[in-house]
């Protein structure tokens, strides 16, 4: 009975605080994705990278977005994760145990956030070998994200090359 008693005490002191409660919903998150948690980690993670990489190109323009960034990867974390939770939750239902198309997506929504590192990557280093290889395809993100038209970026680049 003591036992008992020690578990309910315990219990009680973890939801008696914002932090105990942040722990049990990530504990509830965490079981729900199960073996998807790594494809779920990895956009998360991709999204962080984004932020990182338009925090340095921001610096690097002398701007302050900080708050428009923070908006936009709040947004990124809840689209991301209500649609994949919404795939996750159509292949649990059907009682698909591989959760194919729940990686699919993930690996989807993770390029699209490495499309956008790539292109504030080429910001900050124009003439980094690797990704150089992509400037041409980047044109209208590398555009939209100094704020100059893409006819404009692209003439640049043509003269740089």
């Amino acid at each position: 009975m003591n036992t008992i008693l020690a578990i309910s005490d315990k219990v009680t002191s973890l939801f008696n605080n914002i932090l105990g409660w942040g722990m049990a919903l990530f504990m509830v998150i965490a079981s729900y994705l199960g073996e998807s948690a790594m494809a779920f980690g990895a956009v998360g993670i991709a999204v962080v990278l984004d932020a990182m990489w338009g925090i340095i190109v921001a610096v690097s323009q002398k701007k302050f977005i900080l708050s428009h960034l923070l908006r936009e990867t709040m947004n990124k974390f809840f689209i991301y994760s209500t649609t994949l939770g919404v795939v996750l939750f159509i292949e649990r239902s059907i009682n698909e145990d591989w959760y194919i198309a729940t990686r699919v997506v993930c690996a989807i929504a993770t390029s699209c956030e490495l499309w956008s590192i790539c292109a504030n990557i080429l910001i900050i280093k124009p003439n980094f070998p690797f990704i150089k290889l992509f400037k041409k395809y980047l044109a209208g993100e590398i555009s939209r994200k100094i704020g100059i038209p893409v006819v404009e970026f692209e003439d640049s680049v043509r003269k740089n090359d």
